[in-house]
């Protein structure tokens, strides 16, 4: 009901602003590479969507340049993920609000399955949880039908099957990861991009960096991940691709100064996904990638003295 209610206000938003871009060629500009994945799929093959960052870009840290911009400038419907994400972006965003639409699903969804952290800043990584994910997409079938003239029924059915799809992605990690033995379960990583992994699959999560990449860190996060790694006995660390290895490097070394070894997991893809000729350049490709790489980790016994 709550998401419902928040969809309606969208529409009633958009609406006045729908009329004039039907019956034209249609383009969609996403922020993200993983948001332009799902609108592709809710959409036919006459609609363009185009996404502004791709692989190894950050969008913590993403500013747009002459070329997005023109992107921007072009673009009928633009599409982001909010809850800060594009914390360098917003004000570029909410200009654009003032002549065509701006959709920032994070912000429309339910408040009570945001996850927050420190001063009360909300966790944009709304993505690592599948169904979550489904859930941020549910406001778009009738907003997309009612600006692009596509029928209601075709992006419905399409937005069914997305989640349809979700959902087996959701039971498919559901059953890889319960082969990890359960004090096994914890996952380190570069930042704080896996709460809503963590929380969907009941793990203990811990990224040296908070939410965003644009925070600083400083010797009391690195001391507190040593610790926990030691006492813990945490067999494994992974570096993401978007985002610098150098300080986790420097945990692995304290950790291994204190007597425990610690093994380096394959580098996981949160912000960004891989290149787009490889099968981690998709949403469920990048999905099924960490998944593997966390269990196959997390399953090898360490090598301690």
């Amino acid at each position: 009901m709550r998401i419902f209610l928040l969809c309606l206000v969208f529409w009633g938003c958009i609406a006045c602003q729908s009329e004039h871009l039907q019956n034209k060629s249609f383009n969609i500009v996403t922020t993200t590479s993983f948001l332009a994945d799902g609108i592709r799929l809710l959409v036919d093959s006459t609609i363009q969507v185009k996404s502004l960052m791709g692989p190894g870009i950050d969008p913590h840290l993403f500013k747009p340049g002459p070329a997005e911009l023109a992107q921007l400038r072009s673009a009928d419907l633009v599409i982001a993920n909010g809850l800060h994400l594009e914390g360098r972006m917003e004000e570029v965003l909410r200009s654009f609000q003032r002549e065509k639409p701006v959709l920032l699903i994070g912000d429309i969804s339910p408040r009570q399955l945001i996850l927050y952290g420190q001063a009360k800043t909300p966790d944009p990584h709304i993505w690592m949880d599948p169904l979550l994910w489904a859930d941020a997409f549910y406001c778009l079938p009738d907003t997309l039908a009612r600006l692009t003239g596509l029928s209601d029924s075709l992006v419905w059915r399409n937005y069914r099957q997305l989640k349809d799809s979700l959902t087996s992605l959701h039971k498919w990690t559901q059953s890889q990861l319960e082969t990890v033995p359960v004090q096994s379960r914890w996952l380190v990583t570069a930042h704080d991009a896996f709460g809503y992994f963590g929380r969907a699959y009941h793990w203990q999560v811990k990224g040296l960096q908070g939410i965003s990449t644009a925070g600083d860190i400083g010797l009391q996060e690195v001391n507190e991940l040593i610790n926990l790694l030691v006492s813990h006995q945490i067999q494994a660390l992974f570096t993401e691709s978007a985002v610098s290895a150098r300080n986790l490097e420097a945990v692995r070394a304290g950790a291994e100064s204190q007597g425990w070894k610690v093994a380096w997991g394959k580098s996981l893809y949160t912000d960004a996904p891989g290149n787009y000729n490889t099968p981690e350049g998709s949403y469920f490709g990048m999905f099924r990638y960490n998944v593997m790489a966390i269990s196959q980790a997390l399953n090898t016994k360490a090598t301690n003295p």
